[in-house]
């Protein structure tokens, strides 16, 4: 997951199949849809959106299903940051990789803001109903983040107060100044 944060999605997918294949052998379910669901977000940020989404979503789905809610949050937060991204234009769109994933673009990016709001808006009331004060609060930041970029900043100061916060009560630092940075850019 580290790896994929950093930018280096090939290392992340390599990592996810070790795990995936020590949770086949072990039956470790739960690290097993963890490893399958990162290899999801890599495959998205190496250009296969449409399949990585499809892993993201299925990861969440059967988490669901097993009653794994510390998983359906976490998955919960990374299709809402996907979504968040596409909206926010994170990636350039060259023109090999509209070709490549066509039907993802059609399928997600008119309504991206809206799928975003809803998948961080249920992590955010996971973290807050079971205390995952960390996605709680990455949750706060991403969706503040979004509601900033719409001009909406009295409720992106909300939330973004809110995951500064949270970031403070665990003291994590790094996500903590970039959560005041943002602050900071809406006075």
């Amino acid at each position: 997951y580290f790896h994929v944060l950093a930018g280096h999605p090939q290392d992340g997918m390599a990592a996810g199949e070790i795990f995936e294949l020590y949770a086949d052998k072990t039956g470790n379910d739960y690290l097993g849809s963890i490893a399958i669901g990162f290899q999801g977000l890599a495959m998205i940020l190496m250009g296969d959106m449409g399949k990585g989404m499809n892993l993201l979503q299925a990861m969440r789905r059967a988490a669901a299903e097993q009653d794994q809610k510390y998983l359906v949050c976490t998955f919960e937060y990374v299709v809402g940051n996907v979504f968040a991204q596409v909206t926010q234009g994170a990636t350039p769109l060259t023109f090999s990789l509209v070709l490549k994933n066509f039907g993802f673009l059609l399928r997600y990016v008119p309504f991206a803001a809206h799928r975003a709001k809803a998948h961080l808006n249920r992590a955010i009331d996971m973290g807050r109903l079971y205390g995952y004060d960390g996605l709680h609060a990455l949750a706060c930041l991403d969706l503040g983040m979004l509601h900033k970029a719409k001009k909406k900043n009295d409720t992106a100061r909300q939330l973004i107060s809110e995951a500064v916060q949270l970031f403070e009560k665990n003291q994590a630092a790094a996500s903590l100044e970039q959560a005041r940075a943002a602050l900071a850019s809406l006075e």
